[in-house]
C-alpha cells in the first residue's frame, strides 16, 4: 500500500494569514499542517467554536451574495454547478472546473466557484520561491469570475503580477476575479488572496492554451460586507417600485459600489517578494528556528495555544504551541504592549526574556 510522501503545501490561506501576522513560525506550521508529525511540528489546536461559526456565516453570506446576482441580473448569467434544496432554491454552489465553465460564458456573465489549479507559468513566473525542492500547490477556487467584453478591458495582469496596457485591436474576453468576505474591512490578506487567484488564472491560461481567448483584468474586487445594504438589491427593488427594468448598465453601476476594489500593483509587488524571498527562507531552516512573537495578530491563529479544554477536559494545546512556550522560556512577548521590532533589538542586546528585561 502506497503512502503520499510529507511535502509542504501552499494554500491561500497560507499567504492570507502570512500577509497578516507577518509570522515565520506560523507560515511553515501551516505549509506542513498535513504532515506535521513527519516533521516533528505541534498540531493545530482543535478549532475553536467562535471560528466554525464564523467559517459557516461567511459561507451563508457568500450564498447570499450569489443569490443577489441571480436576481438583478438575467437568466443564464451565472455559470456553474448549482445544489438546489428541497423547496427548489440554490442552498450552495459546487467547485466546477475552470475549463468547461468558460466554454459556456460569454460577456457580461459570472462563473461561480470555479476551480483551477496553479501550474508550470505560474511557477516560472516566481522563481526561485514558487519551485522550492517539494513545494505543491493547493486548488484556487474564487467565488465569482466576471467575463469583460473586450470593450471593457483596459489593462492586463501576467502570472507575475505585471499589469500591461490592452492593444486597442485585442478582442480577447476578459477574466476580473471577485472574492466574497463577510466582514466590513477587508484586510492586507484579504488583497493578496485575491491578487494571488488574478496571477494564478493568468498563468492558467498559458498553461492550457487559452491565452489566445482571454485575459486577466487588473480590477480585481472584494465584495465585502456591509452594514448600509445592498446597492444593487435596492437598485432593483426602487427599479421594481417604479415597474421600470434596469438596464445592464445600471444593474453594473449598482454591483461596483457594492464592490472594493484591490490596489493591485501594489499588493502584486508584495506578493513576489513572499514568493522570491519569505517562502524560500521559512522552507530553508528549522521551524524552531524561525522567528515568533505572541501579539494581537495572533488571535486566529491554529498554533497560539490558548489554555483551553474540551467539554470532557481533553486539553486542546501543545506545549510546543507558542503561549505555552512563551511561558517556558520567559520570552519578552509576554510583556504586555511588547511590539515584535522591539523585542528583536532587544535580543541584538542579548536581552533575550523578561527576567533579563527586568534586570
Amino acid at each position: 500500500m502506497s503512502t503520499t510522501p510529507p511535502h509542504p503545501t501552499l494554500r491561500k490561506q497560507s499567504i492570507s494569514q502570512y500577509f497578516t501576522t507577518e509570522c515565520d513560525r506560523q507560515l511553515t506550521l501551516e505549509l506542513w499542517r498535513k504532515f506535521f508529525e513527519s516533521q516533528q511540528m505541534p498540531p493545530r489546536q482543535v478549532p475553536r467554536a467562535g471560528i466554525e461559526i464564523m467559517t459557516r456565516e461567511g459561507r451563508e453570506w457568500e450564498r447570499l451574495k450569489v443569490g443577489e446576482l441571480s436576481k438583478a441580473f438575467a437568466d443564464g448569467a451565472l455559470i456553474g454547478s448549482p445544489q438546489l434544496d428541497d423547496s427548489g432554491e440554490v442552498s450552495r454552489w459546487r467547485p466546477t472546473p475552470l475549463a468547461g465553465a468558460l466554454g459556456r460564458a460569454g460577456p457580461d456573465q459570472f462563473v461561480v466557484e470555479a476551480e483551477y489549479g496553479i501550474g508550470a507559468a505560474f511557477i516560472a513566473a516566481h522563481q526561485p520561491g514558487a519551485s522550492v525542492s517539494g513545494l505543491q500547490f493547493a486548488d484556487l477556487r474564487p467565488d465569482l469570475i466576471q467575463v469583460l467584453a473586450p470593450r471593457d478591458v483596459e489593462r492586463m495582469v501576467t502570472p507575475a503580477g505585471k499589469v500591461v496596457d490592452r492593444d486597442s485591436h485585442d478582442e480577447r474576453l476578459g477574466l476580473r476575479v471577485i472574492d466574497i468576505k463577510l466582514t466590513a474591512e477587508p484586510t492586507r490578506g484579504h488583497f493578496a488572496e485575491v491578487v494571488y487567484y488574478a496571477c494564478a488564472l493568468a498563468g492558467w491560461l498559458i498553461d492550457n492554451d487559452m491565452s489566445e481567448q482571454y485575459v486577466v483584468v487588473d480590477t480585481v474586487a472584494l465584495w465585502p460586507g456591509s452594514h448600509a445594504g445592498s446597492s444593487l438589491m435596492a437598485a432593483v427593488r426602487d427599479a421594481n417600485d417604479q415597474d421600470l427594468e434596469l438596464t445592464d448598465g445600471e444593474r453594473f453601476a449598482a454591483l461596483a459600489k457594492d464592490l472594493e476594489e484591490v490596489p493591485f500593483e501594489v499588493v502584486a509587488l508584495r506578493l513576489r517578494r513572499f514568493f522570491e524571498s519569505d517562502l524560500p527562507r521559512v522552507l530553508e531552516q528549522p521551524w524552531q528556528d524561525l522567528d515568533w512573537h505572541v501579539d494581537g495578530r495572533c488571535r486566529h491563529c491554529d498554533w497560539l495555544g490558548q489554555k483551553w479544554h474540551l467539554q470532557d477536559g481533553t486539553q486542546t494545546w501543545h506545549d510546543d504551541h507558542c503561549i505555552p512556550t512563551a511561558e517556558d522560556t520567559d520570552h519578552l512577548s509576554r510583556v504586555a504592549f511588547m511590539p515584535r521590532g522591539a523585542a528583536v533589538s532587544l535580543r541584538e542586546r542579548h536581552i533575550n526574556t523578561v527576567t533579563d528585561l527586568a534586570g
